[in-house]
């Protein structure tokens, strides 16, 4: 009998529960981790904020523009930006890292789960040095796609607007929308491939790269509900998220409390990872629901156990 398509949704939920220790640990560091680089993130910029507000304040306070004491005060204010802009960069590329090699965790401590091994977290770790390898060339080929895809749809929404040169045309706009929503759902559905791909060259080490995604789409090919089934739940949890931190963000914003706002970003970032560790404990489930033969499925399981 067929399993409804909905089945490794539960799966993933479940899968916790096999080994509790391992995941609980694994979602820790998780947490933490970006917790504490959140917290440092804010603890940067913090000040910044509050001198870049109070430089703007001073600015609108000058009448003449012409003056050297106003040209100063621009000067200091690009320089404040330009320091923002850094630290922002600086936060970016290490999330990008720690989110990356926990995920790479993520997915291995899955795999053997699901497969039945009890593994601790130090096992896990030990486990990946010979499998490292894979991911980072995988990882590689994603930002590579990801970046094609992004300067193509970009590319794609001037065009429509080069078409239609009038802005307040209502047909550009029409257009460019429809684009950005296709484009949207497009980029979600290949990021479940992509990140598939990443679990097989954690999983399956000798596919990694190219042959990595390709495996994914081969495997993903006849599980097309599944993958919009995904997709769907993720956007939905992630709107809901998104428009419940907006909310509240507006509602904050009448009342001065530092501490109230930093309980709301920590709040939101717990969120946001949640639903990402989920998402990885549901792409490998879907991974293994791919293979019905039960030879590959014990031969993956063969594989992740004796990497060393």
């Amino acid at each position: 009998m067929a399993k409804p398509s909905s089945s490794f949704l539960r799966e993933a939920l479940n899968l916790f529960s096999k080994n509790p220790k391992l995941f609980s640990h694994v979602y820790l560091i998780y947490i933490l981790s970006h917790v504490l680089l959140f917290v440092g993130f804010l603890l940067c910029i913090t000040p910044l904020v509050s001198k870049l507000i109070e430089l703007t304040k001073a600015k609108h306070a000058i009448i003449d523009v012409s003056s050297p004491e106003f040209t100063k005060l621009v000067n200091t204010i690009q320089a404040v930006i330009n320091e923002l802009l850094i630290i922002e960069t600086i936060y970016y590329v290490f999330l990008f890292a720690i989110s990356w090699f926990l995920s790479i965790i993520t997915y291995y401590a899955n795999s053997a789960t699901y497969v039945g091994e009890m593994l601790t977290l130090k096992d896990v770790l030990n486990k990946l040095k010979g499998v490292i390898k894979g991911p980072i060339i995988t990882t590689l080929f994603v930002v590579l796609s990801t970046l094609v895809y992004n300067i193509a749809f970009a590319v794609m929404v001037v065009a429509i607007f080069l078409y239609f040169p009038n802005i307040s045309d209502i047909s550009s706009w029409f257009w460019a929308i429809l684009v950005i929503l296709f484009a949207s759902l497009l980029l979600v559905y290949l990021s479940i491939i992509w990140s598939m791909g990443i679990a097989i060259s954690v999983i399956e080490p000798n596919f990694y790269g190219i042959g990595a995604i390709s495996r994914a789409t081969k495997l993903l090919n006849g599980k097309r509900k599944q993958v919009f089934l995904l997709t769907l739940v993720l956007i939905i949890i992630f709107g809901i998220i998104q428009v419940g931190n907006a909310i509240l963000t507006m509602k904050l914003a009448f009342h001065d409390s530092v501490a109230a706002n930093w309980a709301l970003a920590f709040v939101y970032q717990i969120l946001l990872q949640v639903l990402n560790w989920y998402s990885t404990i549901a792409i490998t489930v879907l991974y293994y629901e791919c293979k019905q033969n039960g030879d590959e499925l014990e031969y993956t399981k063969l594989a992740t156990a004796s990497i060393a």
